[in-house]
């Protein structure tokens, strides 16, 4: 998932494609090589904010994203 939003600053929103019931489990990874790291923030049912960064700086970068629940 590229992060759409505010890519310079390292975030975006995510929704998801059909909502879930309550806010599901969810894993974040990086996609790239070298010093990237994703994390997310304000869960919900419907989606999620996606933060990436490249050496510890926020950047515009690509996650993938593992959503589970009801």
């Amino acid at each position: 998932t590229v992060l759409e939003g505010s890519p310079s600053e390292g975030k975006g929103s995510v929704t998801f494609a059909s909502p879930f019931h309550n806010a599901p489990v969810l894993q974040v990874s990086p996609q790239g090589s070298g010093a990237v790291s994703a994390s997310y923030a304000s869960l919900s049912s419907t989606g999620f904010e996606g933060y990436f960064k490249t050496n510890n700086l926020p950047t515009a970068g690509t996650m993938s994203y593992s959503a589970e629940g009801a």
